[in-house]
């Protein structure tokens, strides 16, 4: 009896260490996809005030300047609700390439050239 009530009692260990474990690890996902986004919005945003054009940025670009992968920028932008895509189009009005722009309320007005 004494060796079921133990193998009991640590499988309940088992049992709660387990949904420790998978709350954590859920945890650790969203904290990452929320700082991935804030990344590219501060980063989109501050391309955005330098001025130095409209501040719309392709993928590479993006995987470049933020160290992240091509599946994680797309993620990231489009979960994001200041951030607008923007297509390029080719000599026959075709998509060709994709764009970012940081399009939340604290944008900064772009300066002309």
């Amino acid at each position: 009896m004494a060796y079921n009530e133990g193998l009991g009692i640590v499988a309940n260990w088992a049992a709660i260490l387990t949904a420790v474990v998978a709350t954590t690890a859920y945890g650790r996902f969203l904290y990452q996809q929320i700082r991935q986004r804030r990344a590219l919005e501060n980063h989109l945003r501050s391309e955005m005030g330098a001025g130095r054009d409209s501040g719309k940025r392709t993928v590479l670009h993006l995987m470049a300047a933020l160290s992240l992968t091509e599946a994680e920028v797309l993620s990231a932008a489009f979960r994001s609700r200041k951030i607008s895509p923007a297509i390029i189009t080719d000599t026959k009005g075709r998509a060709d390439g994709l764009l970012f722009v940081y399009d939340g309320p604290d944008a900064p007005i772009p300066k002309k050239d």
